[in-house]
Protein backbone atom coordinates (compact mmCIF):
# COMPACT_ATOMS: atom_id res chain seq x y z
CA UNK A 1 0.00 0.00 0.00
CA UNK A 2 1.16 3.56 -0.97
CA UNK A 3 0.07 6.38 1.11
CA UNK A 4 0.21 10.23 -0.24
CA UNK A 5 0.65 12.20 2.80
CA UNK A 6 -0.04 15.34 1.21
CA UNK A 7 -3.47 14.49 -0.28
CA UNK A 8 -4.49 12.23 2.48
CA UNK A 9 -5.04 9.42 -0.16
CA UNK A 10 -3.84 6.15 -0.21
CA UNK A 11 -3.44 3.91 -3.56
CA UNK A 12 -3.17 -0.20 -3.35
CA UNK A 13 -0.97 -1.97 -5.54
CA UNK A 14 -1.83 -6.01 -5.83
CA UNK A 15 1.30 -7.98 -5.59
CA UNK A 16 0.53 -8.91 -9.39
CA UNK A 17 0.66 -5.47 -10.51
CA UNK A 18 3.82 -5.29 -8.87
CA UNK A 19 5.16 -7.69 -10.13
CA UNK A 20 3.51 -6.97 -13.86
CA UNK A 21 5.75 -3.79 -13.70
CA UNK A 22 8.72 -5.21 -12.45
CA UNK A 23 8.66 -7.58 -15.46
CA UNK A 24 7.57 -4.58 -18.13
CA UNK A 25 10.64 -2.49 -16.43
CA UNK A 26 13.11 -5.25 -17.09
CA UNK A 27 11.57 -6.05 -20.78
CA UNK A 28 11.97 -2.22 -21.27
CA UNK A 29 15.12 -2.01 -19.91
CA UNK A 30 16.94 -4.93 -22.32
CA UNK A 31 14.99 -3.47 -25.10
CA UNK A 32 16.50 -0.35 -24.83
CA UNK A 33 20.17 -1.73 -24.11
CA UNK A 34 19.71 -3.91 -26.86
CA UNK A 35 18.36 -1.43 -28.86
CA UNK A 36 21.30 1.12 -28.14
CA UNK A 37 23.97 -1.82 -28.51
CA UNK A 38 27.10 0.61 -28.57
CA UNK A 39 29.28 -0.33 -31.77
CA UNK A 40 32.50 2.02 -32.40
CA UNK A 41 34.79 0.62 -35.40
CA UNK A 42 38.39 2.06 -35.90
CA UNK A 43 41.07 1.03 -38.24
CA UNK A 44 44.47 0.39 -37.07
CA UNK A 45 47.87 0.47 -38.61
CA UNK A 46 51.10 -0.38 -37.33
CA UNK A 47 53.70 2.33 -35.93
CA UNK A 48 55.89 2.34 -38.58
CA UNK A 49 52.51 3.68 -40.58
CA UNK A 50 52.33 0.44 -42.29
CA UNK A 51 49.41 -1.78 -42.17
CA UNK A 52 51.23 -4.82 -44.00
CA UNK A 53 47.65 -5.74 -46.05
CA UNK A 54 45.83 -6.25 -42.29
CA UNK A 55 43.21 -4.13 -40.91
CA UNK A 56 41.87 -3.68 -37.74
CA UNK A 57 38.13 -2.86 -36.31
CA UNK A 58 37.14 -3.32 -33.21
CA UNK A 59 33.66 -3.12 -31.84
CA UNK A 60 32.08 -3.07 -27.57
CA UNK A 61 28.35 -4.45 -28.05
CA UNK A 62 26.05 -5.65 -25.58
CA UNK A 63 22.76 -7.66 -26.19
CA UNK A 64 20.41 -10.87 -24.78
CA UNK A 65 20.95 -13.62 -27.01
CA UNK A 66 18.43 -16.87 -27.34
CA UNK A 67 21.33 -19.25 -25.99
CA UNK A 68 20.96 -17.98 -22.79
CA UNK A 69 23.19 -15.71 -20.49
CA UNK A 70 20.98 -12.71 -19.36
CA UNK A 71 22.99 -9.79 -20.71
CA UNK A 72 26.24 -9.89 -22.97
CA UNK A 73 28.62 -7.37 -22.63
CA UNK A 74 31.10 -7.95 -25.53
CA UNK A 75 34.67 -6.36 -27.31
CA UNK A 76 35.38 -8.05 -29.91
CA UNK A 77 38.51 -7.33 -32.67
CA UNK A 78 38.60 -7.84 -36.07
CA UNK A 79 41.73 -8.30 -38.27
CA UNK A 80 41.26 -8.57 -42.19
CA UNK A 81 44.81 -9.37 -44.29
CA UNK A 82 45.00 -9.56 -47.64
CA UNK A 83 47.21 -11.76 -49.35
CA UNK A 84 49.65 -13.39 -49.27
CA UNK A 85 48.00 -15.38 -46.49
CA UNK A 86 45.10 -13.61 -46.47
CA UNK A 87 42.69 -14.36 -43.41
CA UNK A 88 39.72 -13.02 -41.34
CA UNK A 89 39.92 -13.35 -37.46
CA UNK A 90 37.65 -11.79 -34.71
CA UNK A 91 38.91 -12.47 -31.02
CA UNK A 92 36.21 -11.32 -28.89
CA UNK A 93 35.69 -11.26 -24.89
CA UNK A 94 32.26 -11.49 -23.44
CA UNK A 95 30.81 -11.22 -19.83
CA UNK A 96 27.31 -12.47 -19.68
CA UNK A 97 25.27 -11.75 -16.52
CA UNK A 98 23.29 -15.19 -15.75
CA UNK A 99 26.12 -17.84 -16.50
CA UNK A 100 23.80 -20.51 -15.17
CA UNK A 101 21.01 -19.94 -17.93
CA UNK A 102 23.55 -20.88 -20.82
CA UNK A 103 22.17 -23.91 -22.81
CA UNK A 104 25.76 -24.67 -22.83
CA UNK A 105 27.83 -25.40 -19.82
CA UNK A 106 31.21 -24.32 -19.00
CA UNK A 107 33.83 -25.73 -21.42
CA UNK A 108 35.36 -25.69 -25.30
CA UNK A 109 33.10 -25.66 -27.93
CA UNK A 110 33.81 -25.29 -32.05
CA UNK A 111 32.59 -22.18 -32.87
CA UNK A 112 31.21 -23.13 -36.11
CA UNK A 113 28.45 -25.11 -34.37
CA UNK A 114 26.68 -21.80 -33.45
CA UNK A 115 28.64 -19.10 -33.11
CA UNK A 116 27.70 -15.77 -35.64
CA UNK A 117 30.33 -12.85 -35.72
CA UNK A 118 29.61 -9.54 -33.71
CA UNK A 119 32.01 -7.67 -35.28
CA UNK A 120 29.62 -8.42 -39.23
CA UNK A 121 25.93 -8.72 -37.16
CA UNK A 122 26.70 -5.02 -35.36
CA UNK A 123 29.47 -3.59 -37.75
CA UNK A 124 28.12 -4.88 -41.25
CA UNK A 125 24.72 -5.76 -40.44
CA UNK A 126 25.32 -9.55 -42.07
CA UNK A 127 24.98 -12.52 -40.22
CA UNK A 128 28.58 -15.06 -40.92
CA UNK A 129 29.69 -18.64 -39.46
CA UNK A 130 32.92 -19.07 -38.78
CA UNK A 131 34.83 -21.73 -41.09
CA UNK A 132 37.27 -22.62 -37.89
CA UNK A 133 37.37 -21.30 -33.99
CA UNK A 134 36.87 -21.99 -30.97
CA UNK A 135 34.35 -20.92 -28.02
CA UNK A 136 35.31 -21.47 -24.49
CA UNK A 137 33.07 -20.82 -21.48
CA UNK A 138 33.90 -20.04 -18.18
CA UNK A 139 31.57 -19.95 -15.18
CA UNK A 140 33.56 -17.09 -12.75
CA UNK A 141 31.46 -18.28 -9.53
CA UNK A 142 29.66 -15.12 -9.10
CA UNK A 143 26.56 -16.02 -11.26
CA UNK A 144 28.45 -14.38 -14.33
CA UNK A 145 30.42 -16.00 -16.88
CA UNK A 146 33.25 -15.17 -19.30
CA UNK A 147 33.09 -16.11 -22.90
CA UNK A 148 36.19 -16.45 -25.06
CA UNK A 149 36.25 -16.60 -29.21
CA UNK A 150 38.56 -16.86 -31.43
CA UNK A 151 37.24 -17.65 -34.75
CA UNK A 152 38.11 -17.18 -38.42
CA UNK A 153 35.95 -16.87 -41.46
Amino acid sequence: MFVDRERGRCAVFMPTERNQLKKFRLLALFAIMLALALVSATNAVAKDGTNNGATTGTASVAYTWYVGGGLWTCDVTRIVKTAPKAFTKDSESCQVSDVASLIFPPGTYDATLFWYSDYDYFVNGTSVVPTSGKVVISDNGDGTGTVNIVAYF
